[in-house]
């Protein structure tokens, strides 16, 4: 509920029954025991009091509240997120080759598709499927809801957003919500407007400018021309800093095509849906502009503006559609303000305030005041204040059961205020004097905001009827609400959509707050039916899969079951969740957490759950979501850390400190235990550092773990592979350096493999989770803030999803049972069966060095043994180290090859290469719609090259006298390549003599120097001999000859004569070993 708050667990009564049989019904969850009263939930609350104080929400400093999400991202020496990499990243994504993962086979690019009319936007036909992707839920826990527009003529239909799921819409009035177009640049919406005349028409915000420490940068303003379908981005918006985050958007009813723009960095105004945008004002500080109002009743585009929030707020009036803007609400503890007409009559306005940062009063981010007008904005009027004699009416913007815990029968007063971050205000649209606020909870004044109680509470079970998630950002009126026949009010918050049918019944006043029922009270329905945008930060599962659990933000940790299926998810830890673990011996032992050291051991049996952080020093060091890890050798012994790394042996009951202080007081960030082999440990950190033991089971307090650090940044995720401990990938979600690294050698070594930016790796975007595929290792699957990409070849080369999953954040992946689940930020949680199609075993070919390796059909039969006759080859991967021919020419990726054509491919190793390339492809026959993907492993088998030398000069004649003398220059052989590093190679000559030239010959060197014999001439031809040493192929001979004669007489020459032959031009070595 509250992003900050440490909250303490909360035991929820649950009936539990295992059953036989991997999809049977693990759990019941027993929702009958409703709360009635303050006395039957007080021990709950003074708990939630308690851990409210000792971890406030970060409201007082706005930057630093975001510095867990930037500190996850932010380039090296940055605090600023480069949004725009998002939209670069996917016009990359694009162009990237596809893999479907259950089909297991290579697809064409995005584009190609869209180039042929076939591409999938993932819009799924029905509630619950994205592609070939399966929606486990939750469905009906929601998550932070900005936005709802409804249409004005069907009111069935109704869009809505999450702040990281992207746009949904319903055509049944809620009852089903489909997720629109996933492929979009940008999924944080946080606000959407309807063309007042083409209803088919919207507009989508995106960046939550708040200042919740998870908010999303956003990239402009989408639009959408077809009913949310499909959306486009406003190029005057994208990469624009002006509209990164774009707060509110309001479209003129009486203009065609004008719209405006409340954003960080001012006030904007389009007057042609969008193309262009004027700025009006500059937001007037940091905070930006928060909110915008137009009136529908006048011709000239009146409005109202709301700008700033900690740092001080002013609300300013036009009367002219912004060209002139005046302030008419300046005070000197004015914070954020919400704005909003009174739809019977508009010269009646509410303008609703937080007190800011300069307010040392308990009210401090809380409820200031409620200002009215009626005379359409000039002036205003105090209507409450927080300094009202009734205390009730000062808690609009702060938890009302806090305080009110005296009045309701508890201890001290406590002041959670949250104005800056909830903070609405509507008016009834027949009653001008009908005031509705959302804070915390949810509150309705009926005499122009005079007196205020609530409508809604957060803290009883979800089945009362007052029940409402907590932290209100919309109320929305039915379009045929009159106040008799239709008295229907919808409302967005962090827990998703809910509804009221008798927005004008009774308020709960001081009972209600302290939790009596009251009779005939507003009472509220969940819309979450299939509205999948809850926003995980950690998953686990149950041994058979069949059931899960995961850590959410502001919607505590919750569980579902294959059983039960997506719409019946139910809360086993309130608060925000975090990190979870299941202890595979017996399932119903859980570990959840909430904010920072929170660690606690729950059992799903008896609903029991204990603190499990007893003798862990400086809890105050531990991240917001602090990582820790279930040791799966050992479910009794858990990893967890902060600048230092904490083990237990007992499942928490007491913890050793397991090393001494990080050598950079980095603090860790991932933790990952090699399967099988309990000491090999390693700990990632929030600065890169890797900390590496293989004696984890044995270290203390002063030992110093190996640290290595591959990049700086921050490590999101380790995986070791499950067969080879010396083998592990770590990813970085940090923009701007490489973000996923491999090592063969136990981390002593370590190479990045994510390709950024090629056409077949990774764009830069933060990659968060990395899992290895047990059955396939070389198959590896990475979770990013855009989606998920794949590796078929052990991190060589990198393929987008594309089995229909959206552009979301996914926080979690893991493989059970043949299926890899994803647990996202902001889209909820999904899995997809792995290659679920016939596959035969793979096979291998081997071939010679610099040899090329021709195909057969046989050998494509053999591999299929099981199918038809195959008629063509779809080659899906092509190999390293070397190229496809076909006819002679180069084969391209995703190329059929026809059966009858395969004789005449070939595999053409790279010169001079050997070891071991692989080929990806799959078969297509008639009686089978495709086949999965299979991997041709060939050997290229190191082949001995002989020592190739050339000489430039092999015949020359000379004229010497009896003393002449030729010199020829050294042979010196080239650099020997790497790879034959430990060769040498020795020269030989023959003849050894000659009758007519003296020798001088170095067998080390192949120098040759020739002398003349006095009054010799003729000819002589002499065979140079390098030998390599090796078994076979060894030897390479070349020769020179001499024509030695005599001058002419009278010539005057000495004959002195020095001649260069350059008896090596070229020089190969090609030997392994």
């Amino acid at each position: 509920m509250h992003k900050f708050f440490n909250r303490t667990t909360v035991a929820v009564c649950v009936s539990t029954a295992l059953v036989a049989g991997a999809s049977g019904l693990y759990f019941s969850a027993d929702k009958t025991n409703s709360y009635e009263n303050f006395v039957n939930k007080r021990a709950f609350l003074e708990q939630k009091k308690a851990s409210k104080v000792a971890n406030p929400k970060r409201y007082d400093k706005p930057q630093e509240a975001l510095d867990f999400y930037v500190k996850q991202r932010a380039p090296i020496g940055s605090k600023a997120l480069p949004a725009e990499k998002y939209s670069h990243g996917l016009r990359h994504m694009a162009n990237m080759n596809q893999y479907s993962i259950r089909a297991d086979k290579m697809m064409p690019s995005r584009n190609q598709l869209k180039a042929s009319g076939l591409l999938n936007k993932a819009t799924p036909t029905e509630p619950g499927v994205v592609g070939d992707w399966d929606n486990i839920g939750p469905g009906n826990i929601g998550g932070r809801t900005r936005t709802l527009v409804i249409h004005p003529e069907t009111p069935e239909i109704m869009y809505s957003a999450g702040v990281a799921g992207g746009v949904w819409k319903t055509i049944d009035a809620g009852q089903n919500w489909l997720p629109l177009d996933d492929m979009m640049l940008n999924l944080a919406i946080t606000g959407l407007v309807m063309s007042p005349t083409e209803p088919d028409t919207l507009y989508a915000a995106t960046g939550e400018g708040f200042f919740n420490a998870d908010s999303l940068r956003g990239d402009g303003i989408f639009k959408s021309t077809d009913a949310g379908a499909t959306w486009s981005q406003l190029s005057s918006t994208g990469g624009n800093v002006d509209f990164r985050y774009v707060n509110k958007i309001e479209a003129s009813t009486v203009t065609e095509n004008r719209l405006f723009a409340a954003t960080r960095a001012g006030l904007f105004r389009s007057d042609d849906a969008g193309e262009t945008w004027t700025k009006l004002m500059d937001a007037p500080n940091s905070d930006g502009c928060m909110d915008v109002k137009v009136r529908t009743d006048k011709d000239n585009d009146e409005l109202l503006v709301s700008c700033g929030s900690f740092s001080g707020a002013t609300v300013y009036r036009s009367t002219n559609g912004g060209d002139d803007l005046t302030p008419v609400i300046e005070d000197e503890f004015l914070g954020r303000t919400t704005l909003a007409f009174a739809p019977s009559n508009q010269d009646i306005a509410y303008a609703l305030s937080a007190a800011n940062s300069s307010d040392q009063t308990a009210y401090r981010n809380g409820f200031y005041k409620l200002f009215r007008t009626e005379d359409g904005g000039a002036t205003w009027e105090v209507k409450n204040s927080n300094q009202n004699a009734e205390i009730v009416n000062t808690l609009l913007l702060s938890n009302p059961v806090f305080g009110l815990f005296p009045e309701c029968g508890g201890p001290n007063r406590s002041f959670f205020n949250q104005g800056w971050y909830d903070n609405i205000v509507k008016v009834d649209p027949v009653n001008p004097d009908v005031v509705w606020a959302g804070g915390v909870d949810l509150w309705r004044s009926d005499d122009a905001g005079e007196n205020w109680s609530t409508v809604s509470r957060w803290w009883t079970n979800s089945n009362d009827s007052s029940y409402a998630h907590a932290d209100q950002h919309e109320i929305v009126f039915h379009p045929d609400y009159d106040g008799d026949t239709n008295k229907t009010l919808f409302v967005g918050n962090d827990g998703g959509i809910q509804r009221t049918d008798n927005a004008d019944g009774n308020t709960l006043g001081l009972p209600g707050i302290c939790g009596a029922n009251v009779a005939d009270a507003v009472s509220w329905t969940g819309l979450n039916n299939n509205f999948g945008i809850t926003q995980f930060y950690h998953g686990a599962l149950f041994p058979d899969g069949s059931v899960y659990i995961g850590g959410t933000q502001d919607n505590g940790t919750n569980l579902g079951q294959d059983a039960t299926g997506p719409q019946a998810w139910f809360e086993i830890n309130g608060g925000d969740g975090g990190w979870v673990a299941v202890d595979p011996r017996n399932p119903l032992n859980v570990f959840t957490e909430n904010t920072r050291l929170s660690l606690t051991r729950q059992n799903l049996g008896d609903g029991s759950s204990t603190r499990i952080t007893t003798g862990i020093e400086d809890g105050q060091l531990f991240p917001f979501i602090t990582p820790f890890m279930m040791d799966s050798n050992n479910p009794d012994r858990l990893w967890i850390g902060n600048n230092r790394l904490w083990r237990t042996e007992d499942q928490g009951d007491t913890w050793t400190q397991a090393s001494a202080p990080t050598i950079d007081n980095s603090i860790v960030s991932e933790w990952a235990v090699a399967p099988g082999n309990s000491d090999r440990v390693i700990a990632g950190t929030d600065s890169g550092t890797l900390l590496i033991s293989t004696a984890a089971t044995q270290t203390t307090a002063t030992t110093q773990w190996l640290t290595v650090q591959p990049s700086q940044g921050y490590v999101s995720d380790i995986a070791i592979h499950p067969n080879n401990n010396n083998i592990t990938y770590v990813t970085y979600s940090t923009f701007g350096v490489p973000h996923i690294w491999k090592t063969l050698d136990g981390g002593v070594t370590w190479n990045a493999i994510d390709n950024q930016g090629q056409p077949n790796g990774l764009p830069d975007v933060p990659v968060n989770t990395i899992v290895i595929d047990p059955t396939n290792t070389a198959r590896i699957f990475v979770g990013t803030d855009l989606g998920i990409f794949v590796s078929v070849d052990a991190g060589q080369n990198w393929s987008i999803d594309g089995s229909g999953f959206a552009n979301t954040a996914v926080a979690h992946l893991e493989i059970n049972n043949g299926n890899l689940f994803a647990f996202t930020h902001g889209r909820s949680a999904y899995k997809v069966e792995l290659s679920t199609l016939p596959s035969a075993l793979p096979t291998s070919a081997s071939t010679d060095e610099d040899t090329p390796l021709a195909f057969s059909a046989d050998m494509f039969n053999a591999f299929y043994p099981t199918t038809p006759e195959i008629e063509t080859v779809v080659l899906s991967a092509l190999p390293t180290n070397g190229t496809l021919t076909l006819n002679g020419e180069n084969v391209t990726e995703l190329a059929p090859v026809a059966i009858a054509e395969i004789a005449n491919l070939s595999f053409v190793p790279a010169s001079n290469f050997n070891g071991e390339v692989s080929i990806g492809w799959h078969v297509e026959a008639s009686d089978v719609a495709t086949s999965t993907r299979n991997d041709l492993n060939i050997t290229v088998n190191p082949v001995n090259d002989a020592p190739v030398f050339a000489i430039s000069q092999q015949e020359t004649e000379v004229q010497i006298n009896h003393r002449g003398l030729i010199n020829v220059s050294t042979v010196t052989p080239a650099e020997i390549p790497t790879d034959e590093a430990t060769q040498t190679v020795t020269y030989s000559i023959s003849p050894t003599t000659s009758d007519i030239l003296g020798i001088e010959f170095d067998e080390n060197t192949g120098s040759l120097q020739v002398r003349a014999i006095p009054d010799m001439d003729g000819t002589v031809t002499f065979t140079i001999t390098a030998d390599d040493g090796q078994a076979a192929n060894s030897t390479h001979s070349e020769t020179v000859s001499f024509k030695v004669t005599r001058p002419p007489k009278g010539s005057g020459s000495f004959g002195w004569l020095s001649l260069l032959i350059l008896p090596l031009v070229a020089m190969r070595r090609k030997l392994r070993g």
